[in-house]
């Protein structure tokens, strides 16, 4: 049964644990100077601008909410477990140990709540679905049914993949997987075979489903045969770009290997990486056309690989494109992790911790030049995240067990941030 919601109990204990004195804010300062800094009861997991005003801040258990000045207003106790997802104007708060989803409103108040003890997933432009065995259903802003489509005779649901105007899911009819593609309001319009052993990887143009199987990747068409295929015998991460696809695969003790590919089977790119070991993210920060400018490899910092004393490495580098196509590495750790995010100004924030004592933050132009640099302190937990006026924010926590002290730290990107919000 779900647990009883004990927010209502613990309020004015959180409250209390964040009346911590931090770093006073900077308004006007110089970029790459730290701003302000504040301390949170738990190691801090995720970071984002939400539509509340200020941050969404998530910490443990717990769900904070602050300004982009530092001040904690409220907290919102959301379970172990938590994911957060912004659907429209609304901030919803999906808690499976409390088997159930949530809207947040402003100053920590409870919208519609929505009990649910199955799966839940998201696509890429932001919609939610509540998968069952053999239903999806997808959910208004209001919480309720937007539309629901049972698939009769498919079981083990997962996805989705976006398409233009549809959506991709795979599940298993018998003893084969299926791909089944759903519209935008809700109707199953087309059930493709993938065969058994296939996984379903991407979504190419019309909806068609990229699939891995028999150590080859192939797009297939409605009836299940590859319009091509190409020989992979690894499983490739996959990020889809305009016109076609980038595939990463590693390759035990040899270089990984990247692949960018149209949506008709021609190669653009066919190249080793400057790492070796096993991946666990990639992730493709920018193109120009169909070329990949930068990549980071093994950027999660709950995976096996950000963790000390282990001989799998080097894990997680991060390498960008050079004039001749070739691909030289920035930052290499054979321990720790990275994360990097796109600058609206152009270029990228990069965070890398080699150590569990100190992140260096740094603001890198698109031909990789250092724009500014600074050490902080703590091994990186979440971000960096870019607020709207172009200040960066990211978590840390001490050594490798991510122990306190947990800070939610605050840099000056390129412009002043705004005032506190309302």
């Amino acid at each position: 049964m779900p647990k009883q919601d004990p927010s209502s109990t613990v309020k004015a204990e959180i409250d209390e644990a964040h009346l911590v004195k931090g770093r006073t804010a900077t308004r006007f300062a110089t970029p790459g100077l730290v701003r302000w800094t504040r301390k949170l009861p738990q190691k801090i997991g995720f970071i984002r601008s939400t539509p509340l005003a200020g941050l969404i801040v998530s910490a443990g258990p717990v769900v904070h909410n602050a300004t982009s000045l530092g001040e904690i207003r409220w907290p919102f106790v959301a379970g172990a477990g938590h994911r957060l997802f912004v659907l429209g104007a609304s901030e919803v708060i999906w808690s499976p140990a409390f088997g159930r989803l949530s809207q947040l409103l402003r100053r920590g108040r409870k919208g519609w709540v929505r009990k649910w003890q199955g799966k839940l997933a998201r696509d890429e432009r932001g919609g939610l679905y509540l998968l069952d065995a053999s239903t999806v259903t997808a959910i208004n802003e209001d919480g309720t049914d937007k539309w629901r489509a049972a698939l009769e005779g498919v079981r083990k649901l997962e996805g989705p993949f976006t398409c233009e105007d549809s959506v991709l899911f795979q599940g298993t009819s018998g003893l084969q997987r299926v791909a089944v593609r759903i519209s935008a309001h809700g109707t199953a319009i087309r059930k493709t075979p993938l065969g058994r052993g296939a996984i379903l990887i991407g979504a190419g143009p019309q909806c068609a489903p990229l699939v891995w199987v028999k150590r080859s990747i192939a797009l297939l068409d409605t009836a299940g045969d590859p319009i091509w295929h190409r020989r992979s015998p690894e499983t490739p991460f996959v990020e889809r770009l305009q016109g076609g696809f980038a595939l990463v695969r590693a390759r035990a003790e040899l270089p990984a290997r990247l692949e960018v590919i149209t949506d008709h089977g021609g190669v653009i790119i066919a190249t080793e990486l400057p790492v070796s070991g096993r991946l666990t993210h990639t992730d493709v920060l920018s193109v120009a056309g169909m070329t990949p400018q930068a990549i980071g490899l093994c950027s999660d910092v709950t995976s096996p690989c950000s963790k000390p004393g282990t001989t799998r490495g080097p894990f997680n580098a991060f390498v960008t494109l050079t004039e001749r196509n070739g691909f030289r590495p920035l930052v290499r750790h054979v321990q720790g992790h990275l994360n990097v995010a796109p600058y609206p100004a152009g270029g990228y924030i990069l965070a890398s911790a080699a150590t569990g004592d100190t992140t260096d933050l740094s603001y890198r132009s698109q031909d990789a030049s250092v724009i500014w640099q600074v050490t902080l302190p703590g091994r990186l937990s979440a971000g960096p995240h870019i607020g709207p006026a172009g200040e960066v924010y990211l978590g840390t926590c001490r050594g490798w067990d991510c122990e306190e002290p947990h800070l939610l730290i605050s840099v000056t990107g390129m412009k002043p941030p705004p005032d506190p919000d309302d």
